[in-house]
């Protein structure tokens, strides 16, 4: 089985919009994890391929409240029939996981089990969650030696399969952080429009490639969003 996710990390409606614009093509069924308030969230939840989630900053950085109470009441305003939740940064303890039930959260993905073989969710019911773990990640991959852009290199590995990815490394098709790095020194990122983004796509292969082959292969397949692996009892 697999499953898109997308931490939105603060991008720009116009690359959210990008990004959109891809999946509602191919008919695509996909679960965004929300970081803040956008015009563009209107457009996401009227698409019922899709589940939002909310993507809390829990790092001494954050811009999203000052206790974790606080995150997540903010979240949960902007998206409140969110029921599913990804750490930024992957932050969890016990404390947190804690928190999520009293705020609606039924599902947490903030556990990245790297290419893992036979992943399935985990129930815990003292925090009364389930706990599902995702198998990749963009910005991991970027960091690898040898980045692998190829899907057919996991696509077999068996078990729940949760590809996660970046809207601005979508649309930017990153395969390297030192040139994501070099971009956001050049340019503020979110502030890309069409002319820009033309100047500062990678055109080797990269995180857009993968996105694009992955999709291609779930559209002759059934798809799911991140509650309907539990909801609907399905078997991984």
């Amino acid at each position: 089985m697999i499953l898109i996710t997308l931490d939105i990390d603060w991008a720009s409606d116009f690359t959210i919009k990008k990004v959109d614009e891809i999946l509602k093509e191919k008919n695509i069924k996909a679960t965004w994890f929300v970081t803040h308030k956008s015009a563009y969230l209107k457009n996401l939840s009227k698409n019922r391929n899709y589940e939002l989630g909310i993507h809390p900053n829990f790092l001494s950085n954050t811009t999203q409240g000052k206790t974790p109470k606080e995150i997540l009441k903010k979240l949960k305003k902007i998206v409140p029939s969110a029921v599913s939740l990804r750490a930024h940064s992957l932050h969890q303890n016990s404390h947190l996981l804690s928190l999520y039930k009293d705020y609606g959260i039924k599902f947490d993905t903030s556990l990245l089990l790297y290419k893992t073989k036979n992943i399935k969710p985990h129930y815990h019911p003292l925090f009364e969650l389930h706990r599902v773990p995702f198998f990749w990640e963009d910005d991991v991959e970027v960091y690898e030696k040898n980045p692998d852009w190829s899907f057919k290199s996991t696509k077999h590995i068996p078990g729940l399969k949760i590809y996660n990815f970046h809207p601005i490394h979508i649309i930017l098709n990153t395969n390297n952080m030192n040139d994501f790095k070099k971009i956001q020194k050049k340019i503020e990122v979110n502030s890309l429009n069409d002319e820009t983004l033309q100047k500062y796509v990678n055109k080797k292969k990269g995180v857009k490639d993968i996105f694009l082959e992955i999709l291609e292969f779930l559209q002759s397949k059934k798809m799911f969003t991140v509650n309907e692996v539990i909801k609907n009892r399905l078997s991984v």
